[in-house]
């Protein structure tokens, strides 16, 4: 009876582990999120600044070119870890509902 009560509990907390790193990795990715929205503004106000005239315009996109690859990536990076935090909320909620179940489940005699 005790390894099924302690098999509960280790599952009981990996659940609790796998929801709490599923909190942590929203925040951070709505952290992004904001971060590359910033970016974007940023690279907008340079993008229409250099257009004004031909010969600014090539070389403003010579400037916002890299700025413009680092945005994509970052956008693909939260893609990856929202997947993540999908799968980690989704895994907790199932190692929670069966830590429970293990828990308080008893065999009668």
């Amino acid at each position: 009876m005790k390894t099924k009560n302690t098999l509960g509990v280790v599952v009981l907390l990996c659940g609790i582990a796998l929801v709490g790193a599923s909190l942590y990795i929203k925040d951070q990715v709505e952290e992004g999120k904001v971060k590359i929205a910033s970016a974007e503004k940023t690279l907008d106000t340079g993008s229409r600044i250099f257009s004004l005239n031909p010969t600014s315009k090539v070389v403003g996109k010579v400037l916002t070119d890299s700025a413009g690859k680092k945005i994509n990536e970052g956008e693909q990076e939260i893609l990856k870890y929202e997947q993540i935090q999908s799968w980690s909320l989704i895994a907790g909620i199932a190692f929670l509902v069966v830590g429970t179940g293990i828990i308080f489940t008893r065999k009668k005699k």
